[in-house]
Formats: structure tokens, C-alpha cells, sequence
């Protein structure tokens, strides 16, 4: 029997192995700290290298799934070094950068994915200081291609790079819309309104 089902992964990228870990200062937390700075891609990259870790272990069992399942569910986490973990995951990235990993996705999985999904918005706004003092081939920040991809951080990057003379009028000359448009949609709902009670009398 084939064992492509990755069920037992389900728990570890949804709760960020919180559930399966033993230790909360030694192991979740500085896990946290890893996955919280890096691309939204890290908690794969860590899951494949703790089953690379135990490759030899996994290997040794029937492929049958509820074996699999069970030799996998029994990983002796409470001795994990997650130093020696994300050294792992962290040379994982580098052989497969996130944007390269996305890019290996079917092309039906690709649309599938929102156009608010963090996969497409690295590094995010609150990083973009930190994201333009790395390396262009900084493994955990977005290839340009990436980047043009994600509609909604692009607009603001967009618009704060307009020269600041330029923003300012166009900032007031928005403000001197909003009144109109508001004194505007009133008039129509005023209008709507006689309308409707004037049809109502009609009847």
C-alpha cells in the first residue's frame, strides 16, 4: 500500500508542533522564535527535516499507512535539539528556497491560493526595514517574481514610493472628494426615498 496521505503532518503544521512537542521553554518557544521571523514556508521545511532525521526509523516499518502513522506519531520529541532542527530546516531552504517551492506547485494549487495568504505577502509590511537590508538571495525573503504577485502589500508599497509632494496632493485632494461624495449619496438616498413613498401613495 502507497503512503502519500500526510495526516499525521495535520497537527504539527496547524499548531506548530505545539501539540506534539514535550517541552514548552526548550522546544515550542524557541520554535515559535524560528517560525514567527521567518517565510510563512518554514513549518514545511521543518517538518521534512525532522522526517529526514528519523528517515532510517521510518523506512524500517511496512509501507502501510497506519504503520507509518504510528512509528511517526512515536518520534522521541522530548530528546529533539530544535537548534540542530532549524540548522536542518534552515539548509533545506537554502537547497529549495520558499519562492522555488512555490513555484513546483501545480498550477491549479497556485490559483487555488487566496490573494490574502502570507505564502504571497513576504516580507510583510512590519519587515519591509529588515527585508531591504538582506541579500537579494536571501533564502527567506520573496523573489521579486513574489512580490508582484501579492495585490494587496503591493499597492501600499506602490503608493508610499510616490514622492511625498505628490501624495500630499493627492491625500487633499481625496479629502475634498469625500464631502461631495457624501452629500452626493445622500441626495440619491433622500431621492430614493421620496420615490418609493410617492409610488406607495400612487397605489
Amino acid at each position: 500500500a502507497g503512503c502519500a496521505e500526510l495526516h499525521f503532518a495535520v497537527p504539527w503544521v496547524l499548531t506548530w508542533f505545539a501539540h506534539s512537542l514535550p517541552r514548552l521553554h526548550q522546544q515550542v518557544m524557541r520554535l515559535f522564535d524560528c517560525l514567527i521571523a521567518g517565510h510563512p514556508t518554514m513549518i514545511l521545511y521543518f517538518s521534512a527535516a525532522l522526517l529526514m532525521q528519523h528517515r532510517e526509523a521510518i523506512l524500517e516499518v511496512p509501507r502501510d499507512l497506519p504503520d507509518v502513522t504510528m512509528v511517526v506519531q512515536g518520534l522521541p520529541l522530548d530528546a529533539l535539539d530544535v537548534d540542530d532542527w532549524a540548522a536542518h530546516a534552515w539548509s533545506l531552504a537554502k537547497r529549495v528556497p520558499p519562492g522555488e517551492l512555490l513555484r513546483r506547485l501545480p498550477r491549479a494549487r497556485r490559483r487555488a491560493l487566496p490573494a490574502t495568504t502570507p505564502l504571497l505577502h513576504f516580507p510583510h509590511p512590519w519587515m519591509a526595514k529588515a527585508a531591504g537590508q538582506g541579500k537579494s538571495g536571501d533564502v527567506l525573503l520573496a523573489d521579486e517574481a513574489l512580490k508582484a504577485l501579492a495585490p494587496i502589500y503591493t499597492r501600499q508599497l506602490r503608493w508610499g514610493g510616490l514622492p511625498s509632494a505628490l501624495r500630499s496632493a493627492l491625500s487633499s485632494h481625496v479629502a475634498r472628494l469625500l464631502p461631495g461624495i457624501g452629500i452626493g449619496g445622500a441626495v440619491v438616498f433622500a431621492a430614493w426615498a421620496l420615490a418609493g413613498r410617492a409610488w406607495g401613495w400612487q397605489q
